[in-house]
C-alpha cells in the first residue's frame, strides 16, 4: 500500500500544545513539498518494514504564544 500526499500551495500546519487555546506552533510548508507512506503487503523474515518520507520546502515553525520563529530553513527531509 502506498500513500502519497503533495502540496500544491502554501499549508499551515496548527499543532496544539498545553492547552488547545492558549499555545498553538504552527508549521508553513509550501509548493512542491510532499509526505509518502509506504506499507509492504507482504511481510519478510522481520515482519512488516513501512517506509516514510517526509519532504517539505521553505519550512518556518513558529508559535502563536509569542510570535517567534523557531525554525527557518529552504528544504527538510525525513526518511524512515
Amino acid at each position: 500500500m502506498r500513500i502519497f500526499v503533495e502540496f500544491r500551495g502554501g499549508t499551515t500546519l496548527s499543532i496544539p500544545f498545553r492547552e488547545a487555546s492558549k499555545v498553538f506552533h504552527h508549521c508553513d510548508y509550501f509548493t512542491d513539498s510532499t509526505i509518502c507512506y509506504i506499507m509492504p503487503i507482504v511481510a519478510d523474515a522481520q515482519g512488516y518494514r513501512p517506509h516514510l518520507k517526509v519532504h517539505l520546502n521553505n519550512v518556518t515553525v513558529s508559535s502563536s504564544l509569542n510570535d517567534i520563529r523557531l525554525l527557518t530553513t529552504e528544504s527538510c527531509e525525513v526518511s524512515r
